[in-house]
């Protein structure tokens, strides 16, 4: 969801099939803190990315779903949930 010609084509393509899109994002406060689980997930699961392609994405996922949400106001549902407390700390916003 960090790019919005991708993401407003994958938003179309769900409405025309004729579903609903749900976009839920997972918020963390701070990017040193979101860098640090991503490192850890990486050692723990191999999943990782480059920093610079993170903090990208950090900075641009906010203005993407904004922007799909004035495009698709009536079409999409987006939820944020925040993650930046401890573990099962979530809370949607």
């Amino acid at each position: 969801m960090d790019d919005y010609e991708k993401s407003r084509e994958l938003v179309r393509r769900v409405i025309e099939s004729g579903r609903r899109p749900v976009i839920l994002w997972i918020y963390v406060d701070d990017i040193g803190k979101a860098v640090e689980r991503m490192f850890r997930r990486a050692l723990t699961i191999g999943r990782t990315d480059q920093l610079d392609r993170m903090a990208a994405s950090y900075k641009q996922v906010p203005e993407v779903l904004s922007a799909l949400a004035n495009e698709f106001p009536a079409s999409v549902s987006i939820y944020v949930a925040d993650n930046s407390g401890h573990r099962g700390e979530q809370q949607f916003i």
